[in-house]
């Protein structure tokens, strides 16, 4: 499933030094996901040069549960609780969205541009 989800649902934006992964119901089905199997994959696209932060987007059936980690002086913290119901720690944190998947993606997408400075350092 790591090999799958890192070479078929990553998606880097360089522009942001952001990438995010993403996984579906259909993902978790095909791959008899069991609580647990998702553990560190959020921390992979991290080690790609210039990435800054890091989503992992999980379809569920009622909610996208998302987590987030970050390197430097970024706070997914405080995006998350601003933007996703949700906190953590500076650099590792949590939240959720109650639109789909794809919705959820694009809003996300779409608030990097204010974060876009702090990002790049």
């Amino acid at each position: 499933m790591l090999g799958f989800i890192l070479s078929q649902r990553m998606v880097v934006l360089p522009e942001y030094n952001v990438a995010y992964v993403y996984v579906t119901l259909a993902d978790l089905l095909a791959f008899n996901y069991q609580t647990g199997d998702l553990e560190g994959v959020v921390n992979y696209p991290l080690s790609i040069d210039g990435i800054n932060m890091v989503a992992l987007f999980k379809e569920q059936t009622d909610t996208i549960r998302i987590s987030m980690r970050s390197k430097g002086n970024f706070s997914v913290n405080d995006l998350a609780r601003k933007h996703f119901y949700g906190g953590g720690h500076r650099n590792a944190a949590g939240g959720k969205f109650d639109q789909n998947l794809d919705q959820t993606i694009a809003y996300f997408c779409s608030i990097l541009e204010n974060y876009k400075e702090e990002l790049a350092s």
